[in-house]
């Protein structure tokens, strides 16, 4: 078993590069500030059949230097459905912002259950450590919309100026709807 530590970013990534893994052994990575080499170590580790997963704690520190989040919403039937979403938290708030089309499933059962579960995950939507429990709801808020895509935009750059294009050539940019949601803190 592997287990990065805290070290330098030289060293995580020589540790990326030269990982020697055996199918079925675990890799461990903190989860402060490694999502990058993290993405990089993940690739690697599926091409030779390996698990891996994230060490730490989940909290409100730790979830903003994650680039993607999995939210699990609940179904009537008391089940969760995860998705992989993008996020982002707006500067001094404690709440993190998504964007999703305003039919999407997930925006109807948040109207029917605010508890979610949220976890760091690729960006396929595998989930790399533990949920915490969090609230989540529909964001209403012009000002705060506004606030939530500029921070949207800071975190994911080009990506989402050229998801906004497209949203807005389909005539879906105005069929959003932004939900807010925290985590709960232990």
């Amino acid at each position: 078993m592997y287990h990065f530590v805290n070290g330098s970013t030289t060293f995580a990534k020589a540790c990326v590069q030269n990982v020697q893994a055996v199918p079925g052994v675990q890799i461990l990575a903190l989860l402060s500030g490694w999502a990058l080499l993290n993405a990089q170590l993940e690739v690697q580790l599926e091409a030779q059949s390996c698990t891996y997963c994230f060490e730490g704690e989940f909290t409100m520190t730790t979830i903003d230097q994650q680039r993607y989040v999995s939210i699990a919403t609940k179904k009537h039937d008391g089940s969760w459905v995860w998705t992989p979403v993008w996020f982002a938290q707006c500067s001094g708030e404690g709440a993190f912002y998504v964007f999703s089309a305003g039919v999407a499933g997930k925006v109807k059962r948040i109207r029917n259950y605010p508890e979610i579960q949220v976890a760091p995950c690729t960006a396929s939507g595998k989930i790399l450590g533990q949920s915490v429990a969090g609230n989540a709801w529909l964001e209403c808020d012009a000002e705060q919309c506004a606030a939530a895509y500029v921070a949207l935009r800071r975190k994911y750059g080009w990506q989402m100026a050229l998801l906004d294009l497209f949203s807005k050539l389909s005539g879906n940019f105005n069929k959003r709807q932004v939900l807010g949601f925290s985590i709960d803190a232990h």
